[in-house]
């Protein structure tokens, strides 16, 4: 509660100066409790550029001024020339000032806005119903995608949401992401900055979570379920709950373009603490989240159907009469993104080293073939079996009379794709290269 010495006008008389009267506006967070005029007795040097006022009646409760506005006095020891700012308090006077918790408040065109600390009992902002709480200043990817993740629950889809330090606001909060040094999920806490943090995605994943980590870890598949509409029992939720954590999209630096720049200036109010607005909170997290619903939506249409392709062609790549025995061809009749797949289809589907694929054949967009060579891994340019050393760099009527196949187009000069007119002049291509040796 604001002290009742404040209910009532009293006048203003500046050190070494004329009584003057000044409009007062006595604030508590991002509103005004009181208005009216102030007696100063004596008013103080500044520790930075903050004010701190003793008046006479408030010696026992000292009041933090967080700006000045329309207040010129003489200059005296304790203004600068222009009487704008005050002057910085030395480092072993400003040791006996109490502490001050400071907040912000919206200022009138006149006055001083100032706010109790010392012998006052601040009143704190009360929490009622869901509310999703996480840290203020520089917002960042974490928190924001995992907000974004936490409102796309029906529980917490209409939850209010607080950026904050105060530990009573914390402990007052329905769920916490990424600020108050606990990670409890009984508890609906979920930071990963105290020391002994430890935890990681599962026993194959040896990296920290983050806090949006963390969220999705234990919220991933109802997540998923609730935004594509099936029940969380359904493969493909589980399918893309372990890929959607292995492609998790680097934001930190788009959400960062939201802060303000280093060498920006500030309102005076947000030199203060550099309080992030809650539309750019929003904006943060529209940012984190609409990027990852981006990829959970394409994943959804694209990458699980040509998942269920690929799968279907390693279940059936040794029949017909096109087959390699082995089963080392995959031969598609319409292109399907394979290389994304082949990999963890093959580990999934327990394929032994001498019948994993070495050559893919599958149709461009202009309607010719083509024979790829199937990379050691996922981000290697290296190919399992590249084609043939004699045709790399020959093209056309000259490579078709070399290897004894028609319609031959091109070989890359590395070895790792070829084309050939007709289906059937690239089945020969990945054949002839089977059979022969690197």
């Amino acid at each position: 509660m604001l002290p009742a010495q404040l209910t009532s006008p009293l006048s203003c008389r500046c050190p070494e100066g004329p009584a003057r009267q000044l409009r007062v506006c006595v604030g508590r967070l991002s509103t005004l409790e009181q208005s009216g005029d102030m007696t100063a007795d004596q008013i103080s040097l500044s520790c930075g550029h903050v004010p701190i006022c003793h008046a006479g009646a408030w010696s026992a409760s000292p009041y933090l001024v967080v700006s000045v506005k329309a207040f010129h006095p003489p200059p005296t020891s304790s203004f600068n020339r222009k009487c704008r700012t005050w002057r910085r308090l030395p480092r072993e006077r400003a040791k006996n000032i109490p502490h001050f918790v400071l907040r912000p408040t919206r200022l009138s065109s006149c006055g001083f806005a100032i706010m109790s600390s010392a012998g006052v009992e601040a009143k704190r902002p009360k929490l009622d119903g869901e509310h999703i709480v996480t840290h203020n200043g520089t917002h960042h990817a974490d928190e924001a995608l995992a907000v974004h993740l936490l409102r796309k629950l029906p529980q917490y889809a209409q939850a209010a949401f607080t950026r904050t330090r105060d530990p009573s606001v914390i402990d007052s909060a329905t769920i916490v992401v990424d600020v108050g040094a606990v990670y409890d999920h009984q508890g609906r806490r979920y930071d990963h900055h105290q020391r002994g943090f430890e935890e990681t995605f599962d026993a194959k994943h040896k990296t920290k979570l983050s806090s949006a980590g963390l969220v999705w870890k234990h919220y991933g598949k109802d997540i998923l379920a609730a935004h594509l509409g099936v029940p969380v029992s359904d493969e493909r939720v589980e399918l893309l709950y372990q890929k959607l954590y292995d492609d998790f999209t680097d934001l930190s630096s788009r959400v960062g373009y939201l802060n303000a720049a280093w060498n920006e200036e500030l309102p005076s109010i947000q030199k203060l603490e550099r309080p992030m607005p809650c539309v750019v909170s929003k904006r943060a997290s529209s940012l984190a989240g609409g990027e990852f619903f981006d990829r959970v939506d394409h994943s959804w249409r694209s990458w699980l159907p040509a998942r269920a392709i690929i799968e279907k062609a390693l279940k059936t790549r040794k029949e017909g009469a096109d087959a390699d025995p082995q089963g080392r061809l995959l031969i598609f009749d319409d292109y399907a993104s394979w290389k994304s797949h082949i990999y963890d289809l093959e580990d999934y589907l327990q394929i032994p080293e001498s019948e994993k694929v070495l050559y893919v054949v599958y149709p461009d967009e202009s309607g010719k073939w083509r024979v790829q060579c199937v990379p050691e891994s996922a981000d290697s340019f290296v190919s399992r079996k590249p084609l043939p050393e004699p045709w790399r760099g020959v093209r056309d009527e000259e490579l078709s009379k070399l290897s004894g196949i028609e319609g031959c187009i091109f070989v890359h000069q590395s070895g790792f794709i070829g084309g050939n007119q007709t289906r059937q002049g690239a089945l020969k291509m990945a054949h002839t290269a089977l059979a022969e040796g690197k």
